[in-house]
């Protein structure tokens, strides 16, 4: 609520948008905008399912990561997670942007500005619903971390 916004981008997926326009509401001045460039990864035949479906434990969940034959590879989501991002500081260097999406493409995303690798995302901390994550980000692409997949204003 107390953060300067001047634009919102979000998945245009029902849940990301519910979230954004409340969000919105705090900040009437901030341009809202949808886009599919912020949405989850597409697992292919296990999209929708739950892990009991497709047979996999809890600690196997990674392993989704490697076997997925018709949906979105993890590359292709760090790729656009990359392209994405590179657009938004292009067209926005000094505005406060907001992102709205979901737990794989906000992996990505982090990936991307901190320097990790594709292959990293499979191993990053799953994304709280409605966690805040703030990256300050200067014009040579460095950053600051001010806070990452926080949840206290949930408490």
């Amino acid at each position: 609520k107390s953060e300067k916004i001047n634009f919102i981008f979000s998945s245009d997926l029902a849940r990301a948008v519910d979230t954004a326009v409340e969000i919105s509401l705090n900040h009437p001045e901030a341009k809202l905008e949808l886009t599919q460039e912020l949405r989850e990864r597409h697992l292919g035949e296990f999209t929708g399912k739950h892990r009991d479906e497709i047979n996999l434990r809890k600690n196997d969940a990674d392993s989704v990561y490697d076997v997925i034959t018709n949906g979105e590879k993890v590359e292709a989501l760090y790729e656009r997670a990359a392209t994405y991002l590179a657009k938004i500081l292009a067209a926005h260097p000094d505005d406060t942007v907001l992102f709205v999406g979901h737990s794989g493409i906000n992996k990505a995303l982090i990936a991307v500005i901190t320097g990790l690798t594709h292959a990293d995302i499979k191993t990053m901390e799953a994304q709280h619903n409605t966690s805040v994550t703030i990256f300050e980000i200067d014009e040579n692409k460095n950053h600051k971390i001010h806070l990452l997949n926080d949840i206290k204003h949930l408490k």
